[in-house]
């Protein structure tokens, strides 16, 4: 049991993460891209925030600023309780960026292209409010593993889209399954 554990870390996660290195960067500039897209939009309008990820978040983050507590969303409720529904949240977006693929690797790319615009536009919105340091302390220093974790599922969705589209000398049915095993251990790996 220990020698498949081992095994794992060892050496199935890191081939599978090679296999698929040509979508893991695919997944980083649409992700990119996606996070560009926000700040200049939010240069642009400052309601576009509001747009994306809803009006009562951004009331809510403002009144926190107005408190002093520009991140508080981030510790409200107590530690066990931010932690729990942040790790939930994280694989929910997690499976959605993996699962997605199936759409003809199309809606994993989207999915990735729309978190990064929320990331981009919640960067912006703390940079006008003269908070950018403080937000981006906060939120990259929980989101370095939480953003490299979804794209990185995105890119495993990306490779099981691609393994339905492109399945060579397989049958599709084959080349899905292959790719859905080798992204399935990528998720795997993204979990803990």
């Amino acid at each position: 049991p220990f020698s498949v554990f081992f095994q794992f870390w060892t050496t199935s996660l890191p081939l599978e993460m090679y296999r698929i290195r040509k979508a893991l960067l695919a997944s980083f500039i649409v992700f990119g891209v996606g996070m560009l897209i926000g700040i200049v939009s939010t240069m642009d309008d400052p309601d576009f925030l509001g747009a994306v990820i809803g009006y009562e978040y951004v009331i809510m983050t403002e009144q926190n600023i107005v408190n002093g507590e520009p991140m508080s969303v981030y510790g409200s409720g107590g530690e066990m309780y931010s932690f729990i529904s942040i790790a939930q949240n994280n694989l929910r977006v997690t499976l959605m960026a993996f699962v997605l693929g199936i759409f003809f690797s199309v809606g994993s790319a989207i999915y990735m292209f729309f978190n990064g615009i929320m990331v981009g536009a919640f960067q912006w919105f703390f940079k006008v409010r003269g908070l950018l340091l403080t937000s981006f302390l906060t939120i990259w220093v929980h989101g370095a593993f939480e953003i490299s974790g979804i794209v990185i599922a995105g890119a495993a969705g990306i490779a099981l889209g691609n393994g339905f589209m492109f399945p060579g000398t397989l049958t599709r049915m084959q080349s899905l399954s292959i790719a859905a095993k080798r992204g399935m251990k990528v998720i795997i790996g993204l979990f803990p």
